[in-house]
């Protein structure tokens, strides 16, 4: 359910908070939450671990950045 909540969370950020980080793939965590949620085929169980296990955390690593540069501000 984390990975929905993030994929939902991206549809409240600015268009301008998106093209400034552009490294990250918002449309692919959006679709990967559309997925889930809606049930577009099968959810392959060990693709959506590795994402929960290896994609997350770096994701975090990046808000982490970004709010640090932030607030530095």
């Amino acid at each position: 359910m984390a990975i929905v909540q993030i994929g939902e969370m991206i549809t409240h950020l600015s268009n301008e908070f998106i093209a400034d980080n552009e490294h990250i793939p918002w449309k692919r965590i959006k679709s990967l939450r559309n997925v889930i949620v809606h049930g577009y085929g099968d959810l392959e169980l060990p693709k959506i671990w590795n994402i929960a296990t290896n994609d997350v955390p770096v994701l975090l690593n990046d808000i982490n950045k970004i709010l640090s540069s932030t607030i530095q501000e």
